[in-house]
């Protein structure tokens, strides 16, 4: 039998037999050899201090005047100061007399008393165990209130609405008691019929029930501000550590900059959602993801599709809290043309509407009472010759009439380069015919363009001494707020206003709307002439002066052009896209409103 040994690098020794590793031979057990200090060459490992001889206390190291030696850990302790007159201190012992170390609370068994401090302490060699804490596994406590306060539908409008400085409407109580007990809602009420009072009330119902969470707003820079100061005239909110106002660039910034907005525990409104309709866009995409994780939505517009039914995917989305209808492909099933269709079927569009079913609130009706009346006015202004002959050559050279209108803004970006290279009589010959009516009463005038539009209507009305005031997105925050304020004071005549200025403008007493050139969409024109048609914006005035005269003013071809030979010019093609994109909101409007989820 041959049995060999190896000795590793850290001094352990092994024993073989055979080629096999054993531990015993007859019995007896093959124990590893000790490591010493000699053959050791861990680092870590110090010799046994059971060995070594301890210096005698004289040998040590003195201690500082003010310490003393331990003579059982042999370690230099500070002495007790007599006078101290630290917090942690008691009063000076001068007056007390110290008890008998017999009569003090003995040291546990770990410790011994220090006869110069008289406090006890742990003996040498004595390690603290480490305290694990205790790990909460009870739930999170939830921020929502119990479910018996969520059927008190009936007492918000008391509750809440009651606070308010304005007097809720009808239209307005019914949605803010069906979100006390739903979480998403799509508010379409026509323009001037108080959306943000309606969201600022939801608001305050919200946080009253859910104290620890907030209000997330997002909107165009002039909602925003409206939802402000809405908030402060109709609450007294004051302090808005509950409420957070972005605009849709603030909200994709934050989130680009690594600082995303987080919504849960959240009631989040977007304010004019009929912006969030580019549902392929990276923006408009952060934001959708972003309601997904909302505790309650409310969606306010007054036209929930500006260019085609498309653009109702991301509020249908948004609305549910999740992907509901994903893509275009997905959205095109329903067979339904981009934007001028062709075979709208009702079949199709109730496809539609059931997306919406119980998701959505159509209030379209205006109160007589409460509304100033509307006088439509289409103005034909004929052309120069020589700006004809010019006008007619550039839309032959651009094709419009090849296109058959696949692109409305296509359309629309040749026909203004077209207007642009034309020359000024476009402008010239339409600001004319609008001095009378600007100077019969206070009018706002709208144009697409800020060069080609506000520049040459600001000249002719100075020319006329004719007050006015631009608004548009130039325009500091602050100099919106101030020249709101001058006009509805009267303090200005007329307000020019560009497609900044065509959304959440609450104007008063307004007589005319001019509009100078047409957008291509009917929900853009809608919200111009909605800017002056407001509840109770005429109010303080006679019954018989309560009316707005609405102007759309067109260019056509001179009279000494025959019919038959005379091109249609791009103000009567935009008004036709228009017409076309009205009949489809005729079509499914009256189904949505079937679907409304307030009866």
């Amino acid at each position: 039998m041959i049995v060999y040994y190896i000795i590793t690098k850290n001094g352990q020794k092994y024993y073989y037999k055979d080629g096999k590793r054993i531990t015993e031979i007859e019995g007896k057990h093959l124990g590893a050899r000790k490591k010493t200090a000699s053959n050791s060459k861990s680092k870590k490992t110090s010799p046994s201090p059971s060995g070594r001889k301890k210096k005698p206390i004289d040998q040590l190291v003195p201690c500082k005047d003010h310490q003393y030696r331990d003579e059982i850990t042999r370690r230099c302790r500070n002495k007790p100061k007599i006078t101290s007159k630290s917090k942690k201190a008691s009063p000076s012992p001068s007056g007390r007399k110290k008890k008998p170390i017999d009569q003090l609370v003995p040291c546990k068994d770990y410790q011994y008393r220090d006869e110069i401090t008289r406090k006890c302490r742990n003996k040498p060699g004595y390690k603290k165990n480490k305290v694990v804490p205790k790990i909460n596994v009870r739930e999170p406590v939830p921020i929502r209130v119990s479910s018996q306060r969520w059927q008190r539908i009936t007492q918000i409008a008391t509750d809440c609405a009651s606070r308010s400085k304005m007097k809720l409407t009808d239209s307005q109580l019914k949605v803010v008691e069906f979100m006390e007990n739903n979480n998403g809602l799509l508010v379409v009420h026509a323009t001037g019929l108080g959306k943000t009072l309606t969201a600022v009330t939801c608001s305050q119902c919200y946080l009253d029930n859910n104290p620890l969470s907030k209000v997330v707003f997002v909107g165009p820079p002039s909602t925003c501000s409206n939802f402000e100061k809405s908030m402060k005239e109709t609450y007294g909110v004051k302090n808005k550590n509950k409420y957070e106002i972005y605009t849709l660039n603030k909200f994709w910034s934050d989130h680009v900059d690594g600082r995303p907005i987080s919504l849960r525990n959240a009631f989040l409104i977007v304010d004019e959602a009929h912006n969030v309709r580019n549902v392929d866009g990276v923006m408009a995409s952060i934001l959708i993801n972003a309601a997904f994780k909302a505790d309650k939505r409310l969606l306010l517009t007054a036209t929930p599709f500006v260019n085609s039914l498309l653009d109702l995917i991301p509020l249908i989305n948004m609305v549910h809290g999740r992907k509901i209808v994903g893509s275009k492909r997905e959205f095109d099933a329903v067979e339904v043309e981009q934007w001028i269709t062709h075979d709208i079927t009702e079949r199709n569009l109730t496809k539609i509407a059931l997306l919406l079913q119980d998701k959505i609130d159509i209030v379209d009706y205006k109160d007589p009472e409460n509304y100033p009346e509307r006088i439509n006015h289409h103005e034909d202004i004929p052309m120069g010759e020589k700006y004809y002959e010019i006008y007619k050559s550039l839309i032959s050279r651009e094709e419009f009439m090849g296109i058959q209108f696949k692109s409305p803004e296509r359309f629309y970006n040749g026909y203004r380069r077209a207007v642009n290279n034309a020359g000024t009589d476009y402008w010239s010959r339409k600001v004319d015919y609008s001095i009378p009516i600007l100077e019969s009463g206070k009018s706002i005038i709208y144009t697409n363009w800020l060069k080609f539009g506000i520049e040459p209507i600001a000249k002719v009305l100075r020319d006329n001494r004719i007050s006015y005031a631009e608004y548009s997105g130039k325009v500091s925050k602050n100099d919106r707020i101030s020249i709101l304020e001058r006009f509805n004071t009267n303090k200005i005549k007329v307000l020019i206003i560009t497609r900044a200025g065509g959304e959440s403008l609450d104007l008063k007493e307004v007589k005319n709307v001019v509009v100078l050139d047409p957008p291509w969409n009917d929900a853009s024109l809608e919200q111009i002439v909605g800017r002056a048609i407001r509840y109770k914006s005429h109010y303080l005035l006679p019954k018989e002066e309560r009316k707005v005269n609405v102007y759309f003013l067109s260019l056509v071809k001179p009279d000494s052009v025959l019919e038959e030979d005379a091109v249609m010019s791009g103000d009567k093609k935009l008004y036709e896209i228009i017409k076309n994109k009205r009949d489809i909101s005729n079509e499914i409007m009256p189904l949505l409103k079937r679907e409304s989820s307030i009866r």
